[in-house]
């Protein structure tokens, strides 16, 4: 603190307080008394931090979606947005609107140039043609041993990572009936293949209706850097968006589709 009186640039504990509080929900004349006390930095140099961080990682995000695989979530939210000195034009409000957030897999294998036509032709092709409820029970069927055997050893280490069985005091402890089932298809892990996780800027648009979900649609693309139409006829054309999300965002995207 006594550094940090002398010049700002001496101390960064109070930089690092700033921008925690910041996304606590400090206020305003909150961060005016800590900052007088020389705990925190000023209440308008931190809005300033967080938006050049803010812009840094969006201009971040936006280069690495051209060159790696990639998906996009977005739900809804609710932000109540509190004020301590009401006025005509400034009250207490709940807001409700959308977050989203990109996922970046760097080390995922990427889609083939044709991988946007073939996935149209398929989409034409099953719409003359769809899923049978017989076709879902054999798929269900088919893969049901898989599920089974994954199920019995997640009760299993349930029963065995208890603390009144306490399994160190079995004799058969190390006995293969505790080993876990092979994986199928086993994530790589390690520093080299962590998935990047970008959240885009929130919006006050709630998820209702068709129309929201087709603003919402638009407002991420523009945050993405693809505004324009040429832009968007290009993706439309040559490349492929997964968008996930619950089961409210999955129906709403089938029918605008």
């Amino acid at each position: 603190m006594l550094l940090y009186s002398k010049s700002h640039h001496n101390c960064r504990l109070q930089k690092l307080l700033a921008i925690y509080l910041k996304f606590k929900g400090i206020s305003a004349k909150g961060f005016d008394t800590l900052h007088a006390m020389a705990l925190t930095m000023s209440h308008k140099w931190t809005c300033d931090a967080v938006a050049r961080i803010s812009n840094n990682c969006m201009d971040e995000v936006r280069s690495k979606i051209r060159v790696d695989p990639w998906l996009i979530s977005y739900d809804n939210v609710n932000i109540p947005l509190r004020v301590y000195s009401q006025r005509v034009d400034k009250n207490s409000d709940f807001g409700s609107g959308t977050a989203a957030t990109v996922y970046i897999k760097r080390d995922a294998t990427h889609l083939s140039e044709n991988a946007n036509r073939n996935l149209r032709e398929k989409r034409a092709e099953g719409m003359k043609t769809p899923l049978t409820a017989l076709d879902i029970a054999d798929l269900a069927a088919a893969h049901y041993p898989r599920v089974e055997k994954q199920a019995e050893y997640y009760v299993l280490r349930f029963l065995l990572d208890s603390s009144d069985f306490n399994l160190k005091t079995y004799d058969d402890r190390k006995s293969t009936y505790f080993e876990a089932p092979k994986p199928v298809d086993a994530l790589l892990c390690g520093p080299d293949h962590i998935t990047l996780q970008y959240m885009l800027g929130t919006v006050n648009i709630s998820e209702a209706s068709y129309e929201d979900h087709t603003k919402l649609i638009n407002e991420w693309i523009d945050q993405l850097g693809w505004g324009n139409s040429e832009e968007k006829q290009k993706i439309a054309t040559e490349r492929i968006v997964s968008w996930v999300g619950d089961q409210l965002t999955v129906d709403r995207l089938r029918g605008l589709f």
